[in-house]
């Protein structure tokens, strides 16, 4: 009996070893990845509704800094390299850019600290060369800071950095501008 749950015990850890490290064989990022520097007020711009959207500062994934800050509509989209349902709100967002142009700034940002660059340039790919920067949140600021509980979230906001709009489920074009509409964009 106490053989028989040694060699249980020894089979349990070996497998979960196995898992460990199966599921770690993706590339971990290198130290000079884009990351996010959110700057800013903390504790403020929860991105709930009637809220507000805290500025802050990041590099997207080509090493550019983004500043999302009041001034102008904008959205928030929050997703990750692999969310296929990501897609087709990601293409919606990127119809929405095209048709408002610079009157609106939308920031897509990847919550999954275990992507990569290229895991986040895939989905860009499959989203079809979208025009607006993509941030990768690999240390989860931006994600607590809007209280972000699940993907495909997306916040919007008037030039004052009000919240008009907030979802967590794929959203169409439709809804999009609509909700940019309750931002102030005609």
């Amino acid at each position: 009996m106490r053989r028989n749950l040694l060699i249980g015990l020894v089979a349990l850890v070996a497998l979960v070893a196995a898992v460990a490290a199966i599921s770690s064989g993706r590339t971990p990022a290198p130290s000079d990845a884009p990351r996010v520097t959110a700057n800013g007020p903390t504790g403020r711009g929860s991105g709930e509704t009637g809220g507000n959207v805290a500025a802050f500062t990041a590099k997207d994934i080509d090493g550019r800094t983004v500043q999302v800050s009041t001034g102008k509509p904008g959205a928030l989209f929050f997703f990750a390299g692999w969310c296929g349902s990501c897609i087709p709100e990601a293409q919606a967002l990127d119809r929405v850019q095209r048709a408002l142009g610079s009157r609106v700034a939308i920031t897509a940002i990847d919550l999954d600290p275990s992507d990569s660059v290229e895991s986040i340039r895939r989905f860009q790919r499959q989203v079809g060369a979208p025009r607006y920067p993509y941030i990768w949140d690999s240390t989860g600021k931006l994600g607590t800071r809007f209280a972000v509980r699940a993907l495909d979230t997306t916040i919007v906001y008037d030039a004052t950095g009000k919240v008009v709009f907030r979802d967590s489920a794929p959203t169409d074009v439709q809804t999009l501008r609509a909700a940019f509409g309750k931002a102030g964009v005609r």
